[in-house]
């Protein structure tokens, strides 16, 4: 009983982390207040979901005039920048 306690509280803590790279997903910089709304969290957890996101690098988080600030910016990799990182893999072995 309490291994399945254990498993839905790290499903419940992927799926708010997943809820809010969702809502990062349009690059637009959003409040902490915004994303506990969004998410339906306490923003003192949104917080730290936010911080631990941020130290992974799935998320960029700072304090901005006293308010903290979380964002995220799409990686896109195109096929030129694909084959160049795959060349200098291939020379260096």
């Amino acid at each position: 009983m309490e291994l399945s306690n254990y498993l839905k509280k790290v499903l419940s803590f992927t799926v708010k982390k997943a809820q809010i790279l969702e809502l990062l997903l349009d690059e637009i910089p959003r409040t902490i207040t915004e994303i506990a709304d969004h998410v339906q969290i306490s923003k003192t957890y949104c917080q730290a979901l936010c911080m631990e996101m941020s130290e992974s690098g799935s998320i960029h988080f700072r304090k901005s005039g006293g308010i903290w600030i979380a964002w995220r910016r799409a990686v896109v990799v195109t096929m030129s920048e694909k084959y160049m990182k795959d060349e200098v893999m291939h020379d260096e072995n």
